[in-house]
């Protein structure tokens, strides 16, 4: 007479405690919207009938994501915006103070990279877009600015309208909308300034002085 080969109930390791529902439930959201319809339609093989669809991409670690999804987001996708506006030639010799034409491509830059950046985010299904990252190329001839970071929407709202631009962290922009503050777009300013040269005497006179440059 033969017993059972595994342990008993009152014997072996006891049996792993099943996560919280917040955290089933994030992790489902992360899966994506298809998951459960690609693992139902799959046979004994494993080969799904229908085409696999790409899962939400992101720059965001796994504790803001779960953060995210505890307030009610989900992120989308990563996207990108970027623009070169061109300088005049010239514009930096034979003057001091402001270059205006600088300053204006700047503007121009900016402002067609945040254009491309909402337009991204659109397409993507998001509603707006966290962790907003810029960079910044001046060169003699163009200024390039280039954008990056993650559409997110509410959990499950395929058809998100654009809301937001922001450089906070999942983490700062929970705190931010539990505090009952909202963010509504990222604004940038630069001005490029020529300082005056200086004469050879002025140059030799100032070696030994402590004191602040006016040029």
């Amino acid at each position: 007479m033969s017993g059972p080969t595994g342990p008993g109930p009152s014997g072996g390791r006891p049996a792993a405690a099943p996560p919280p529902p917040d955290l089933r439930r994030a992790l489902a959201a992360l899966a994506g919207p298809r998951a459960a319809e690609d693992a139902a339609g799959s046979g004994d093989d494993g080969r799904g009938g229908g085409r696999a669809e790409r899962g939400p991409t992101s720059s965001l670690s796994i504790d803001e994501a779960l953060l995210l999804h505890s307030a009610g987001w989900e992120p989308v996708d990563v996207v990108f915006g970027t623009s070169w506006w061109s300088i005049p030639w010239g514009a930096w010799q034979w003057q001091t103070g402001e270059v205006a034409e600088a300053a204006r491509a700047f503007a121009g830059a900016m402002g067609e990279a945040t254009g491309q950046l909402r337009d991204e985010c659109a397409r993507a299904g998001g509603s707006g877009v966290l962790g907003v990252e810029i960079e910044v190329q001046v060169a003699s001839h163009h200024v390039a600015v280039t954008l990056t970071g993650t559409a997110v929407r509410r959990v499950g709202d395929s058809r998100a309208r654009f809301e937001f631009l922001s450089d906070l962290s999942a983490r700062d922009f929970v705190l931010l909308t539990r505090a009952g503050w909202w963010p509504i777009g990222v604004v940038a300013g630069a001005s490029f300034v020529i300082a005056p040269r200086r004469t050879a005497r002025q140059w030799a006179a100032q070696q030994t002085q402590n004191l602040e440059l006016p040029n």
